[in-house]
């Protein structure tokens, strides 16, 4: 059996593309994506430090527990930012508003353990960090629109663990 030159194939295409009248080809789709989360915001003033850490980041959906990325995050916080400062360091908990405000709590308590626990782990014990959770009585964004909606990124800004310190 011998290879086809370009003529022949040609001539056996040839009916088939008589047929085709058109080919429509959809045009390229735009996709859409959000940014990345921000792991950590930083604000510093005159008197102190607060390095604000995305829950989202930190732990799993409604969980209180670092995993090992979160862990290894929090550690170096400690060791590159807060081994030199002196005085305490407070670790508060927020929520958004979703659930009740107990739950919440609870929740924001826990998370606050949870990142005060892994400081320790670098900074020792005679070093002073207090803990505290607000609820969702403390949002930086709004969790719902004007319209009442719900507002999802609003809710995920409000979802975090703040570290803050004086500065020296």
């Amino acid at each position: 059996m011998s290879t086809p030159d370009s003529a022949e194939i040609a001539a056996s295409i040839s009916p088939l593309t008589s047929r085709i009248s058109r080919i429509d080809i959809p045009p390229p789709v735009r996709l859409e994506v959000s940014p990345p989360r921000s792991l950590r915001a930083e604000v510093e003033d005159e008197d102190q430090t607060t390095i604000t850490l995305s829950a989202d980041v930190l732990f799993a959906f409604d969980e209180d527990v670092l995993n090992a990325r979160s862990e290894r995050i929090v550690r170096a916080i400690a060791d590159n930012e807060l081994m030199d400062t002196v005085g305490a360091i407070h670790v508060i908990g927020h929520t958004d508003s979703i659930g009740d405000d107990a739950y919440n709590q609870g929740l924001s308590e826990r998370r606050a353990a949870a990142v005060a626990s892994a400081l320790r782990d670098v900074l020792g014990t005679s070093r002073e960090i207090e803990e505290d959770g607000r609820s969702f009585h403390e949002p930086v964004a709004e969790n719902t629109l004007p319209n009442g909606d719900d507002n999802p990124e609003g809710r995920a800004q409000n979802r975090r663990v703040d570290i803050i310190f004086a500065n020296e």
